[in-house]
């Protein structure tokens, strides 16, 4: 990198490739050494959501949490920074502050299907089934497509012993 100037930039595209090659140590240090040097504040939301995203890839979730709890301090309604902290909450268990975030999300975007199957499946951990259908089902509804909301709808129906509607 001789003559080439480091700027936050190129930190973010070589992050972006080291991540995309799952080679998450070299994603890190990247990431890290962009926000040292960059003052743009979405920038540096881009970044720790990005740090986020790795450290949640390697069930990392305390501080997969921790990378998005700041990107919202600096980017507020970032949605995907919302749906993902809510999935890393509901990875620990956490399930309650899961349907908080994915509620949030829902107020930016009440079109979000794919965030009716996240909160559905928080709803379905904490064993509130007819909540977790009920949400699979709006899913469903804005989005035929989810085949994800189906298997969650279906797998739902299943452990409640209704296979008929499975």
């Amino acid at each position: 990198s001789e003559g080439r100037p480091e700027t936050p930039d190129l930190h973010m595209f070589r992050a972006t490739a080291y991540k995309v090659k799952r080679d998450y140590y070299s994603a890190l240090r990247s990431f890290d050494a962009g926000l040292k040097i960059s003052d743009a504040k979405a920038l540096n939301a881009t970044f720790h959501f990005n740090k986020g995203i790795v450290y949640k890839a390697q069930e990392d979730f305390e501080r997969a949490i921790k990378e998005f709890d700041e990107t919202l301090s600096l980017a507020p309604n970032l949605i995907h920074a919302l749906q993902f902290r809510g999935q890393s909450y509901s990875d620990i268990g956490k399930f309650e502050r899961a349907i908080e975030d994915f509620d949030e999300c829902l107020k930016l975007n009440s079109q979000f299907g794919e965030v009716y199957v996240d909160r559905g499946i928080a709803y379905y951990q904490k064993g509130d089934r007819e909540k977790a259908l009920k949400d699979y089902n709006k899913a469903i509804d804005l989005n035929r497509n989810l085949k994800w909301a189906y298997y969650q709808r279906g797998f739902t129906y299943s452990s409640m012993g209704r296979l008929d509607d499975a």
